[in-house]
């Protein structure tokens, strides 16, 4: 891919490192960067975790933005390295945790959240068959979400719940066909008021809901 032969690529109007091991940022992640301001606007000293940071692209961002704390937390070393260099090259202020999302000592260590965002991987087994050899080039653990694409939906939703401050949000970046079914995962572990926007190609990119 372009982007790891270049070592870096722009993602709203900021230069983020990235080399073949880490997910390459892509415009579609803008839509929940927006749902998740849309989220916590207004909310004095909000707090952030997100989960498989990757890059940093959704977490430095929103940091910066919002200018608030937040915490990204990220399983795969070489994507972790890169995902400090980028937090610490902008000036985020975000806290990087090196390792699994749903480790219960990682979860119970954060502080309670007014957000948790994750752009899980969410493609399933039938669609990791078809995918550009270039894409394919990227880590597969950023990319295969179980048989059905909705394994971490499932997941996230139920091990994030308690860490949710009461009006806290839950917020993901969906595949072109999962809003429905990832809001039905939401709704299922007692989340609600779902919001949701589309990616600048009309496909309904990023859902919402609130414990």
């Amino acid at each position: 891919p372009l982007q790891y032969i270049l070592g870096s690529w722009e993602f709203l109007c900021r230069k983020f490192e990235v080399s073949e091991g880490v997910l390459i940022p892509r415009e579609d992640t803008e839509a929940v960067i927006e749902l998740s301001k849309e989220a916590v606007w207004g909310k004095q000293n909000a707090v952030f975790a997100d989960l498989g940071a990757g890059s940093g692209i959704i977490s430095a961002t929103l940091s910066l933005d919002l200018k608030i704390k937040g915490y990204a937390i990220e399983k795969s070393d070489k994507a972790y390295k890169f995902l400090c260099k980028n937090i610490k090259n902008l000036g985020a202020e975000v806290e990087a945790v090196n390792g699994d999302m749903f480790c219960a000592e990682i979860i119970k260590a954060l502080p309670p959240l007014d957000l948790v965002v994750s752009n899980p991987p969410y493609i399933t087994s039938e669609e990791m068959k078809d995918l550009e050899e270039n894409v394919l080039k990227e880590p597969h653990e950023a990319l295969f979400g179980g048989d059905d694409g909705l394994e971490f939906y499932r997941k996230i939703s139920k091990a994030y719940y308690p860490k949710i401050k009461e009006g806290g949000a839950l917020a993901f970046e969906v595949g072109y066909n999962q809003a429905d079914e990832v809001i039905s995962i939401m709704k299922s572990e007692g989340y609600h008021s779902q919001i949701e926007k589309k990616d600048i190609n009309g496909v309904r990119r990023a859902v919402c809901a609130f414990k």
